[in-house]
């Protein structure tokens, strides 16, 4: 059941691949204009750092075992400025990079 509307018709999302893909972007989008900060962490805390394709998509199997991907980071816009955060992996810790400190 959608838990929005709670319609009794099942929600169906298909994702299909015809090749394997070299990056993945999602994009987000915040219900509000100035999201808080602890809900901005929350997010990013919450993202694993590695995604399993065939845990997201139907593919042919003709094309082989999917590889796994590394996320690398997300760019955030609001207000006027950009602030990314992207994963150290070295010190394996995310980093923040804001234009307002700059």
């Amino acid at each position: 059941n959608c838990p929005r509307c709670a319609s009794k018709s099942s929600m169906v999302r298909e994702r299909f691949l015809v090749e394997a893909p070299k990056s993945f972007v999602v994009s987000l989008v915040w219900p509000t204009r100035a999201p808080k900060a602890a809900s901005t962490w929350a997010l990013v805390a919450a993202v694993e750092p590695f995604l399993d394709p065939a845990s997201v998509f139907q593919y042919d199997n003709r094309m082989g075992k999917l590889k796994r991907m590394a996320f690398r980071g997300l760019v955030c816009f609001g207000g006027r400025h950009y602030v990314a955060t992207f994963w150290n992996w070295s010190q394996r810790c995310w980093t923040v990079f804001n234009d307002k400190n700059v």
